[in-house]
């Protein structure tokens, strides 16, 4: 069976292969994205396994995230993948129904976040924690990250640490300090 993905070192050598064609753990079919999280693990949007594949640094598989069905039996399909700074993973994909969305995954693989009605489109993450996308209907979406001291219980916008405390010198425009926890 052919490796769907390979590594090479800094100098373009050769290293090792990870996976062969099936729809196990550690095996491909029809890889479309991937993308290495802050953490340096390695994600695969496995298209017809229907689901993000994970990978440690030395390509060994961790787990699988799955991306949910629809209604019929036409299956769903991750398509493009980016990671935010802080290890959040953006997906853009389909489900069988005819739906398009962006999923938004925590490390441990549960969903925070959804939005649904826009086209497979392709992700990244601005320098100042924006997710972009660019979108096959035609245009490009910015959704700006927040920080709050409440969440409200329904939000649009992508879940992000807390700000607990701040500490800032009078008549300063910059915090000395800020102290957050992850929700």
């Amino acid at each position: 069976f052919p490796s769907h993905d390979i590594h090479f070192d800094l100098n373009g050598n050769f290293i090792k292969k990870i996976g062969i064609l099936g729809s196990f753990g550690g095996q491909f079919s029809a890889p479309y994205s991937l993308k290495i999280s802050p953490n340096g693990n390695l994600a695969v949007a496995d298209y017809n396994n229907e689901g993000i594949q994970i990978f440690d640094q030395d390509g060994n598989y961790i787990t699988f995230y799955t991306w949910a069905r629809g209604l019929s039996w036409w299956g769903a399909h991750p398509y493009s993948l980016a990671y935010s700074s802080d290890g959040l993973l953006y997906v853009s994909g389909n489900t069988d129904d005819g739906g398009r969305g962006i999923r938004v995954f925590t490390p441990d693989g549960s969903v925070i976040k959804e939005w649904w009605g826009n086209a497979l489109c392709a992700l990244v993450e601005n320098r100042t924690g924006d997710l972009v996308a660019a979108h096959q209907d035609q245009v490009v979406r910015v959704w700006r990250r927040t920080f709050r001291t409440e969440t409200p219980p329904t939000n649009s916008a992508i879940p992000l640490p807390v700000v607990l405390s701040s500490a800032q010198r009078s008549g300063q425009k910059l915090l000395e300090r800020i102290i957050v926890t992850g929700k």
